[in-house]
């Protein structure tokens, strides 16, 4: 598409056949008449601004323009002008590539990319995440373990593993139902996440049994989560009358063991809290 305008006020003098059918408009409706009455930019300052350019450069090439069609279609154009002179005036020489199939095509293509990498994330989610709760499932929180002890091991810094296990949960599925018990489940996985920092990790390791993962957390601090945890399972209200759930906690702090002993040592304190009456921590 060309077109040649007066400089100054932006009159149009002359008019390809390509532009006028890409613009929609007939030659008669253009030829004396400005950019400005026939609104053909879809920005009105971008005239002023195209001017400046030319003024500062002598020239501009391929800079990206939205034009606005007779009937108010906008144009994406690659916009190339020269000041040309003819006799003492000066006149605006443009030549535009219409790329406006193309940035669609660009635009939709980025959107199916888009809609391609959520769906990807929500996959990724699906298979590591528990169907039920919501926290991370049996394996993928120990894929986690085994990161974080390599970095405690590699870095020497604390971590703490907590094993937590809800008391006498048969009796709330006999009593009220496993739909009542799938609700307590999810509740208390609650509880545990919100007591945990962004780089703090919770999975459901088995039916009513959670693991918990605290990197850079000595046993002192590990103790402190473990208590908010337990004292706010005890504490949590439910629709069904009477209902009320306590959770048995056993932790220990890694010195240096492999995984399977780490957990050993976490899920033996944890029976540790369930034979001295349950409802409690142990270290």
């Amino acid at each position: 598409m060309m077109t040649i305008t007066t400089l100054d006020e932006g009159k149009y003098i002359d008019i390809n056949e390509s532009c006028l059918r890409t613009m929609e408009f007939e030659r008669e409706e253009v030829i004396g008449r400005t950019t400005e009455e026939l609104g053909i930019y879809a920005d009105a300052k971008q005239r002023d601004v195209i001017l400046n350019l030319l003024l500062a450069k002598g020239s501009i090439r391929d800079i990206e323009v939205n034009f606005r069609s007779k009937n108010g279609k906008i144009i994406i154009g690659l916009m190339s002008a020269d000041i040309l002179r003819i006799d003492t005036k000066d006149y605006l020489l443009t030549m535009v590539t219409d790329i406006t199939e193309r940035r669609l095509m660009e635009k939709e293509l980025e959107e199916k990319n888009q809609r391609l990498q959520e769906l990807n994330q929500k996959l990724k989610m699906q298979t590591i995440t528990d169907d039920l709760t919501g926290i991370y499932n049996h394996r993928y929180i120990f894929q986690c373990l085994q990161q974080e002890l390599r970095r405690a091991k590699r870095y020497k810094h604390p971590l703490t593993v907590m094993m937590l296990d809800l008391d006498h949960f048969k009796l709330v599925n006999d009593r009220w139902g496993h739909q009542v018990g799938d609700h307590v489940l999810k509740s208390v996985a609650r509880i545990i996440a919100s007591n945990l920092r962004e780089t703090d990790m919770v999975g459901r390791y088995g039916g009513e049994e959670f693991l918990v993962i605290l990197p850079m957390t000595d046993i002192k601090d590990g103790l402190q989560v473990a208590e908010r945890i337990r004292k706010e399972v005890q504490e949590a209200s439910f629709s069904q009358k009477g209902l009320k759930v306590t959770i048995s906690i056993g932790a220990a702090q890694y010195n240096g063991d492999k995984l399977d002993k780490l957990i050993g040592r976490a899920d033996s304190l944890l029976y540790q809290a369930k034979n001295n009456g349950r409802n409690r921590v142990e270290y």
